[in-house]
């Protein structure tokens, strides 16, 4: 494996440099079990049929972040010189990539890479445990990120740094990130396979629920007056029912739904709120502002139940 490593000197060298390789952060996406990604959508963006999104509220959270979980880190590993990682790495051979986010030094002399994220509480504590333990584990897609940026950059140990941004306190949670040969092995194997099938132009099979909106975005527009033949796919007429049966059930529980709060805002009448059996409602006036269309008002409608009763 030769690796060549690339000074960044901007960001929109950065990307350049980004855009022919599988990224580490990516490379989860090939396995099906990443958080944000999925492989039909790697593959899209590589081919220009989706944006090449790489900002987003999370990730420029994390970015803007990143220095506070350095000086945390510095803070609580003392025993660690912190490396500033300022380099692109990557196997051009199979087109494999890594931007660490920062490199230290232990009191052995070893080289450890050092991957940071930032977390919400409430996902820390469901994401971030080993339901069998109770111990602090990164979810998969992020330990194999460090694994495979682990691989690219020679480093001799792991770490993944966890910033846990509560709105009264930040805590830094560092966990351990083993080297596992076989698993970064196959993810050389995917991230090959992954090039083959997108250098024929072609796509993976897509997860359905997760890339529902990437496929009618992929397919937005229909060539006109063109025609498949599809007579032969028997799954076909079962998906149309399926889809069909859907709408109707869902026009049938929507009118349900108004007829049930109208009954209810008729009790109301003018008063904001009900006290009943069950617990509270609440049907506050909000007002639209006009705006290319009329300003209006509505009533949004919300409900406080009892648990116990409902129990």
């Amino acid at each position: 494996m030769a690796v060549t490593i690339v000074p960044i000197t901007s960001s929109t060298q950065w990307l350049e440099m980004r855009k022919p390789n599988v990224g580490c952060s990516e490379v989860a996406a090939l396995f099906g079990i990443h958080e944000y990604l999925t492989g039909f959508a790697l593959a899209a963006r590589k081919l220009g049929k989706l944006p090449d999104t790489v900002d987003s509220a999370v990730l420029k959270r994390g970015r803007l972040l990143e220095p506070v979980a350095r000086q945390l880190l510095a803070e609580e590993r003392q025993e660690w010189q912190q490396i500033a990682a300022t380099d692109y790495y990557c196997d051009r051979d199979i087109r494999f990539g890594a931007t660490p986010d920062l490199f230290v030094k232990d009191d052995r002399g070893r080289k450890g890479l050092i991957q940071i994220k930032t977390v919400a509480p409430t996902i820390f504590q469901r994401k971030w445990h080993n339901p069998h333990t109770g111990e602090i584990e990164p979810p998969l897609w992020i330990a194999l990120q460090a694994m495979c940026e682990m691989h690219l950059t020679s480093a001799d140990f792991a770490v993944v740094a966890a910033l846990v941004v509560d709105d009264w306190a930040l805590t830094l949670e560092t966990v351990d990130v083993p080297f596992l040969p076989g698993l970064v092995e196959e993810a050389r194997r995917k991230v090959e396979a992954f090039w083959v099938m997108v250098d024929k132009g072609e796509l993976p099979a897509p997860d359905y629920g997760k890339d529902a909106g990437n496929l009618s975005k992929v397919y937005a527009l229909a060539e006109p007056d063109s025609e498949i033949d599809l007579t032969a796919d028997n799954e076909l007429p079962e998906l149309v029912d399926q889809v069909e049966a859907l709408r109707m059930a869902k026009n049938t529980a929507e009118t349900a739904m108004k007829e049930a709060q109208a009954k209810i805002l008729y009790k109301l009448g003018d008063h904001e709120r009900g006290r009943f059996a069950g617990g509270l409602v609440v049907a506050k006036t909000v007002s639209v502002k006009e705006h290319m269309v009329k300003g209006s008002q509505y009533r949004r409608m919300s409900f406080k139940l009892d648990r116990e009763r409902a129990a």
